[in-house]
């Protein structure tokens, strides 16, 4: 295997904040110092990128909470889960594709997918207005 130039990045809630350029070669390894701001509770990743393919590592999220207050990075993260919800409940009412799965326990299913959906509408709104807040 040979070495090669690869791009290290620093992920903020879903966005690249920061990056650099590194060597990559087996049994070595590569520094990066960064400092990162977090006005609001979020979550961190770092992941390697190599030119050619790609993702070649990405670690797992780091969650930061800033001041007790629960992360709200996205609102459209929220809607899709929304989204997924109403499919949900459409796909398990009585005719529709999966209806017979919930034959004993459709009205117990849906109604914790209400429930969620009205998690995920409150998340939804919380991330919207914290990014009005915080441009």
């Amino acid at each position: 295997m040979e070495d090669a130039i690869d791009r290290i990045e620093v992920v903020q809630n879903a966005s690249v904040v920061a990056s650099q350029t590194a060597e990559m070669a087996p049994g070595s390894r590569a520094v990066f110092e960064t400092t990162i701001n977090f006005p609001q509770s979020g979550w961190l990743a770092a992941r390697r990128m190599d030119w050619q393919n790609g993702y070649q590592t990405h670690t797992g999220a780091v969650f930061v909470i800033v001041h007790g207050q629960p992360i709200r990075a996205s609102a459209s993260d929220a809607e899709f889960f929304i989204k997924w919800i109403d499919n949900l409940i459409q796909h398990t009412s009585p005719g529709g594709a999966w209806s017979a799965y919930l034959s004993h326990d459709r009205e117990a299913a849906q109604t914790r997918y209400r429930k969620a959906r009205e998690i995920y509408e409150e998340i939804a709104h919380e991330a919207q207005s914290q990014a009005a807040s915080n441009p």
